[in-house]
Formats: structure tokens, C-alpha cells, sequence
């Protein structure tokens, strides 16, 4: 085969956008007190977006580009459920539905998250102190690229990874404090581990003779075929049985790459003031990430990876009544959005998660 064409197709790299943490509201993790469980359901429901607006316009089947339209960068739907069991155990969990557009690709994920804290009784030293497991799960039916992207004398038209995916679970141990009626303080430290995989894997490209291919990976196989005639050339198909064949042929491997495990440390802290209907909160993040065999190719590669994170959010709760309340978020990432969603990170988009953002939440918090 063309050797120019399997250097092409170890390049495209299916660079879906990598702008895309840990738990949700990791930041302002704490204890519950035993009159926090007297409220025994708590509600939230929310929306999370960035301000920065992008004009997207996807490519058309004829070639062409549709009309520009102006979307948000990143939207998201949240609703999520906290309940007191007893004194001691409050579990909590949720749902979200998220939306990224780039220039010429738009991407819908779910998510949901979970966790169960168990609150000691004893103090130590006025510190109260709270042990939570928790885990939360990203996936996508199918990430399609529609954007072109050229290699050399091929472009590439379409890129689709099916049922990308992760799964991630960590322990957090807790305490805070009290240092008067409207002052408290945490801090809490933890460690997780995350799994991140894929299904299959698929591309379309064309050559500058304009003859067409397309590359199918699946289970650890992968095969090139050409659609249609190209010159004397009625029909070509190459298969590669195994990823040893596959990273000799293409100098890619494919499960390595798009799929693996890491693990990861979290430190942070919060300050909550609270007087009358007003509650502010403050929260820092901070985490570590070792991906292993992952991070040590890209580097291998002259990439840039990601390994550290810094997390700053902020809060400000009015409660209309018990029983209703309205808030207003804002989040400080040095690595845009980077461990909100883990399997956007991989080999081929490492490089793209070095630039800071900002994202803002606001909803409503009902307690029953």
C-alpha cells in the first residue's frame, strides 16, 4: 500500500475537539451536619455554559458549507437529587445532557454521577469528618467529525469513533469546621481511577487523483477498502487483522491510543459565609493525573500532555424561602474542561487542553 497514505492515516488522528473533573462540585465537598438531614430531598436543576459564541456551519454532502449559525461553545442540562438516609449517610446523584460545537461539528453526551458520604459523629479537635464514594460515567452513541482535514495529498472528509465512553470512581475523605454562626471551612483529599474506551472506529478520505477509501477498526481488526473506481484500479482492500499489524503498517494502535486507564490525586478546600437568605461559597480544586503508557508516548511524540489541574469556583445562593432557592456559579479551569469529560483526551487531542476557561451554572435548588 501507499506508504503515503498509511503515514496519512496515522496523522489524521481523529482530532475531535479537546476542550472537554472530577465529580461535579468536587470543589465545595463537606460534611453534613445532623441538622443538614433533616432537609431530606434536595433537588437541583441547572444550566452550565460558556459565554464564548461560535458561528457553525457544517460541511454539506454536495461539498459546500451550510449557513453560518451562531451557537454557544458548550451548553449543558443538569438536574441532580441529594438524600439524607439517616444522620450519618447521605447519598446523591444526577443527570446531564451537554452540548460542544466547534466550526463544522456539534457533539451530544450524557453523563451521570453518584455517590454515597458517610458523616462520622465524633469530632476531633472541633473538626467534623466525612468519608464519600463516588463515581460518574461520560458516553456518546457516536462522535462524528464532519470537518476536512488534509494530510498531504489525502483529505479526509469524516472521522466517527462509536460509543466512546469512561468511567471513573473515587474516595474522598473529609472534614470541616465551624468557626462561628456564619463561617465554615473544609478541606478533603482523594484519589479515583479512570477507564476510558471505545467501540469502533471509522474514517472517509479521498486522494488528490480523487480516488475514495474508507478505514474501519473494530474489536482489534481494521481494514482499508476503496470506494469505487479509481483509474485502472476496479477494487482495493487491505486488512489488518491484530494491532500488531496494524501499528506496523499504520505506526498507530488504535486501543492504546483512543483507550486506557489512569488514575488520578485530588486536594482542595472551600470557605462558605452565610448570613440570613445569603450563602457564598469558595472552592478550590487541585489534581494529578498519571495515564501511564499514555502520556509517555505522546510526549515521545513531541505533544504536549496534560498532568496537573487547577480548579477555582465561586457561588452565590439566595433562599427564597426553606424550601426554595436560586444560585449563580462561576469556575475558573487552567485546562479548559479537562477532566469533566476523560474520554475527549487521548493520543491525538492531548495537545489541544493547554488553554484556561471559564464556565458559569445557574438554577434553582427545591428541598423537601
Amino acid at each position: 500500500m501507499d506508504s503515503h497514505l498509511t503515514k496519512a492515516i496515522a496523522l489524521l488522528a481523529i482530532q475531535f475537539p479537546g476542550s472537554l473533573h472530577s465529580m461535579p462540585m468536587d470543589n465545595f465537598l463537606s460534611t453534613y451536619s445532623a441538622k443538614d438531614q433533616l432537609i431530606q430531598l434536595e433537588v437541583e436543576i441547572s444550566q452550565d455554559f460558556t459565554t464564548d459564541k461560535v458561528d457553525y456551519a457544517p460541511n454539506t454532502s454536495d461539498g459546500g458549507q451550510a449557513q453560518p449559525e451562531s451557537r454557544l461553545r458548550y451548553l449543558g442540562q443538569h438536574i441532580g437529587v441529594r438524600l439524607g438516609i439517616t444522620p450519618q449517610i447521605t447519598v446523591d446523584g444526577g443527570l446531564w445532557k451537554r452540548q460542544v460545537t466547534s466550526l463544522r461539528d456539534s457533539y451530544s453526551l450524557d453523563s451521570f454521577h453518584g455517590a454515597i458520604q458517610y458523616n462520622f459523629n465524633r469530632k476531633i479537635v472541633k473538626t467534623s469528618f466525612a468519608l464519600r464514594l463516588g463515581a460518574w460515567r461520560n458516553s456518546a452513541d457516536v462522535f462524528d467529525k464532519n470537518s476536512y482535514t488534509r494530510q498531504g495529498e489525502y483529505l479526509f472528509t469524516s472521522a466517527s469513533v462509536v460509543n466512546p465512553n469512561d468511567l471513573q470512581t473515587q474516595v474522598n475523605l473529609i472534614g470541616a469546621r465551624k468557626f462561628n454562626s456564619e463561617i465554615q471551612g473544609s478541606l478533603f483529599t482523594g484519589v479515583g481511577i479512570s477507564t476510558v474506551d471505545f467501540e469502533a472506529l471509522s474514517a472517509s478520505f479521498r486522494s488528490d487523483e480523487g480516488c475514495n477509501y474508507r478505514f474501519d477498526y473494530r474489536q482489534g481488526s481494521a481494514e482499508i477498502n476503496q470506494l469505487g473506481r479509481c483509474g485502472s484500479t476496479t477494487r482495493f482492500r487491505m486488512v489488518l487483522p491484530n494491532q500488531e499489524v496494524i501499528k506496523d503498517e499504520l505506526g498507530i494502535s488504535p486501543e492504546d491510543e483512543l483507550g486506557y486507564t489512569s488514575r488520578y490525586w485530588q486536594l482542595g478546600g472551600s470557605v462558605q459565609w452565610q448570613r440570613a437568605e445569603w450563602q457564598t461559597r469558595l472552592g478550590y480544586l487541585y489534581q494529578k493525573f498519571d495515564r501511564g503508557a499514555l502520556d509517555d508516548l505522546i510526549r515521545q511524540r513531541g505533544d504536549q500532555v496534560s498532568t496537573t489541574s487547577h480548579n477555582l469556583q465561586g457561588e452565590v445562593r439566595f433562599q427564597f424561602s426553606r424550601h426554595l432557592g436560586f444560585f449563580f456559579r462561576s469556575e475558573y479551569m487552567s485546562n479548559r474542561l479537562l477532566d469533566m469529560v476523560p474520554f475527549t483526551y487521548n493520543a491525538y487531542t492531548a495537545n489541544k487542553f493547554g488553554k484556561s476557561g471559564l464556565l458559569f451554572n445557574s438554577g434553582v435548588l427545591v428541598r423537601f
